[in-house]
């Protein structure tokens, strides 16, 4: 008898796994006093499943922060390192220039530390910062060798009988304990020690050395510290990675070595206090490394610096980055963080990856970020002086002095001694708009800074007793006849006009104002004129004092683009009210078939294309269209992934992108557009609300309510059942609740959870029947966000 079997085989392209956890809270929220954009770019290139902070983030301090002792950057210096009444001081420069970055800066003399200079007291001192202030400091350098701040740890390593200095365990303050060229050829080199030096010399950005080395050298070929006698490249200084044994040995004032004295300084601390040349910042080893281990750390390093390098030759003893880096890491912190997480991504936690944790120091400025080509410069455009009092509106435009182009993202910062004023970035015309009401006395230092340029710092006058000038109207085109205003300034006093570059001279009435009979200022806007906004500043000749408003130059043919925007209710067409589903915005998949964007699959690429109008019938060239993407929230910040640009014509263009869900659950996608010309920038925003997995009902959908106001208010939700006006009395209303945040009142920038329950089976819901709810919450009866929601009877 034969037998025969038949068996049917069901294969699926995608299986969505869900956990349901016997503990309602699996995720330790994050204290807002512990964000730090830095580590959160570190966290995003380091981690598949990231989500920003403020998924999991707490706005409670974690227990009464600090915020008079909290700092972005924190500087402890031996005493007699640190004198704040000599301008001069290294420490009171460093200081001082971090401050004009942007970065609030604290300044700790170790004897000032309880318990003084022991490695303990400077633990103890870092833990209660971790632990307190507001904002927990995201960088901290130690200024002074291991005698004048201490260092030794006294951890152990299998090669040495006395213990070993490192900075580690200052960083590890969460609570979190540490677990107790790669293998390829050798390539032949025939450099000698002039070779390194004559290339030093020749202002190499960036040296690497792998291989042998001492406390005092590198082995192969032989350079030490004797050699760096020959090193003049002045103002030329590099990076230096020094992937070998011991070249960091920095703390043999502490360590109990025989036959040294403290005049024994290590080849990574000769190359760094060099004179007038040697390195700008050096990666070195406190001790003896290990091949392999330390390879992966020099690998992830040129990972940060450049993502997509490779290895080559290939090797099988590094596996690749767990993540693609999006945008480099720059910053010299960033950069050995990232060669840490590298090498942990390549190797299991042992004694042995610990240690190369513990040895690898970075001398230098944990801020400073690397060049990775010749510096430009940049040109910035700013008023000479603003009044004290009043309001005074202006902007300030950041261009490459080289190309002329505008630049985008550049930061720009406002102090005055050794207060931050306000910072803003760039757009993508270069501006950033500042609007300062009764600013006070004292000059504003300036400061602008961007990747890949040098720094540029300036003053803006700040002049007592503050004029006021104000231009009417606000925007118009070349040609065009403006009104030109202003007050508090000397009586009958002449006043220089300047409109952007071009001067108009008036002269004050007795009471010391113009624009009225007689001193009526008319001005006609030039032809040709560059379109934009432009300060329009008053300078008193007699009393010095300034002040200055904003008008924007505009086209002859202005347009005015638009999409759908839930922030305008002109662009709602028959809704009653705003949908969170864009009507312009359509997601397609692989073969540009559209698609629903309420049941997308995690790591699959779509494209994203919105449809942008124009309500004029001249052309808009080049409008700027910025694509970003956040997690379900209401009134939240979002992440920018893509920039395109398009020409709009009467009849509409459409701008597109990739994008790639990052995990299962709720995400928000919007399409911003930009256009110098653009009229009206109130309907240049839409928002389509993704679900990424599967959706049934009945379902409790949560989301993050931000409030994006400067004061607490509360929050209040709407939800809306949306059935067409033809349906209207045929369709079922389910049975809908909303949960507030709670509390509702929530503090400026605060957050808070919410959600919607929603029940179909309390209405007699057939299954298979799909209903669409829009939910908006307001504050002060002002929209503040949204979100759509499509649901499906199972």
């Amino acid at each position: 008898m034969r037998l025969r079997w038949h068996c049917q085989l069901k294969t699926y392209s995608n299986i969505e796994v869900r956990l349901k956890y016997n503990h309602p809270a699996q995720i330790e929220k994050v204290d807002r006093r512990k964000r730090s954009s830095a580590f959160e770019a570190l966290l995003k290139a380091s981690v598949l499943n990231y989500k920003a902070p403020y998924r999991f983030g707490s706005d409670s301090d974690g227990g009464g922060g600090d915020k008079k002792t909290g700092c972005d950057y924190l500087i402890i210096t031996a005493d007699n390192l640190y004198n704040t009444t000599d301008p001069n001081n290294p420490v009171v420069k460093l200081s001082n220039w971090k401050q004009r970055k942007g970065y609030r800066t604290k300044v700790t003399k170790v004897g000032s530390i309880s318990g003084g200079n022991t490695a303990a007291s400077i633990k103890t001192y870092l833990q209660d910062a971790y632990d307190h202030w507001d904002p927990v400091p995201t960088y901290v350098l130690f200024v002074g060798d291991s005698d004048l701040v201490d260092t030794n740890n006294g951890f152990t390593h299998p090669e040495y009988t006395f213990p070993i200095g490192t900075d580690l365990y200052y960083a590890t303050l969460d609570g979190t304990t540490l677990p107790n060229d790669l293998l390829v050829p050798q390539y032949a080199w025939d450099g000698t020690a002039a070779t390194i030096t004559n290339a030093i010399n020749g202002g190499r950005f960036l040296v690497t050395y792998r291989d042998h080395g001492g406390w005092d050298s590198w082995s192969h070929p032989f350079f030490d510290n004797g050699d760096l006698t020959g090193l003049t490249n002045n103002g030329l200084l590099p990076v230096v990675f020094s992937i070998a044994c011991e070249t960091g040995f920095f703390d043999n004032e502490k360590s109990g070595r025989t036959g040294w004295t403290p005049s024994d300084e290590c080849f990574c601390e000769n190359m760094l206090r060099k004179a007038g040349s040697g390195a700008v910042a050096i990666v070195g080893a406190t001790r003896m490394t290990t091949t392999g281990w330390n390879d992966a750390l020099m690998w992830g390093m040129y990972k940060a610096i450049w993502p997509t390098f490779v290895p080559s030759p290939a090797s099988t003893y590094v596996p690749a980055s767990p993540v693609t880096l999006a945008e480099p890491l720059l910053r010299m912190g960033q950069i050995l963080v990232y060669g840490d997480v590298y090498m942990a991504g390549s190797y299991g936690a042992d004694d042995t990856r610990k240690r190369q944790f513990e040895m690898y120091h970075l001398f230098g400025d944990p801020e400073m970020p690397i060049w990775t080509q010749a510096p430009g410069d940049l040109k910035v455009e700013c008023p000479k002086g603003i009044g004290e009092t009043g309001s005074q509106d202006f902007v300030v435009k950041v261009t490459n002095k080289a190309t002329g182009q505008p630049l985008h993202g550049a930061m720009v910062v406002l102090t005055r001694k050794d207060n931050l004023i306000t910072t803003g970035q760039t757009d993508p015309a270069g501006i950033v708009r500042f609007t300062l009401v009764s600013v006070g006395s004292g000059d504003l230092d300036i400061t602008v800074t961007a990747i890949q340029f040098r720094p540029y710092m300036s003053t803006i006058a700040v002049t007592a007793s503050g004029a006021v000038v104000a231009v009417d109207p606000i925007d118009g085109a070349e040609g065009q006849i403006i009104h030109i205003s202003g007050n508090n300034f000397s009586g009958t006093e002449k006043v220089n006009l300047y409109f952007g570059s071009q001067l108009i001279k008036t002269v004050t009435a007795q009471a010391g104002n113009f624009g009225a009979a007689p001193s009526t200022v008319d001005y006609t806007i030039p032809t040709p004129c560059t379109h934009g906004l432009v300060n329009v500043t008053a300078h008193g000749q007699t009393s010095g004092r300034y002040a200055v408003d904003v008008f924007q130059v505009r086209d002859k043919n202005p347009v005015d683009l638009w999409t759908y925007c839930q922030w305008d209710s002109n662009t709602w067409g028959g809704a009653a009210g705003p949908v969170w589903n864009s009507p312009d915005i359509q997601l397609y998949d692989s073969s540009n078939n559209p698609i629903d964007s309420n049941n997308l699959i995690a790591g699959q690429q779509y494209t994203v294309k919105a449809k942008i109008h124009n309500n004029t019938t001249f052309k808009a060239k080049q409008a700027k269209v910025t694509f970003r993407w956040e997690n379900f929230g209401m009134g939240g910040p979002w992440s920018n992934f893509h920039l395109d640009t398009v020409d709009v014509p009467s009849t509409g263009a459409t701008a597109q992108a990739s994008f790639t869900p990052p995990a299962t659950g709720h995400l928000c996608l919007q399409a911003e557009v930009y256009h110098v010309e653009d009229t009206t920038s109130s309907n240049n925003v839409g928002q389509e609300n993704l679900h990424v997995g599967t959706t049934s009902s009945p379902t409790d959908v949560h989301f993050i309510v931000w409030n994006p106001t400067d004061k607490p208010a509360a929050a209040y939700l709407e939800v809306r059942q949306m059935i067409k006006p033809a349906q209207q009395g045929k369709e079922r209303l389910w049975a809908t609740w909303i949960v507030h945040p709670d509390p509702q009142i929530l503090q400026p920038r605060g957050r808070g959870d919410a959600s919607i329950i929603v029940d179909p089976d309390l209405s007699d819901v057939k299954s298979g029947t799909k209903a669409e709810f829009s939910v908006t919450a307001f504050i002060d009866g002002l929209m503040i966000g949204g979100v759509n929601v499509v649901l499906t009877k199972k």
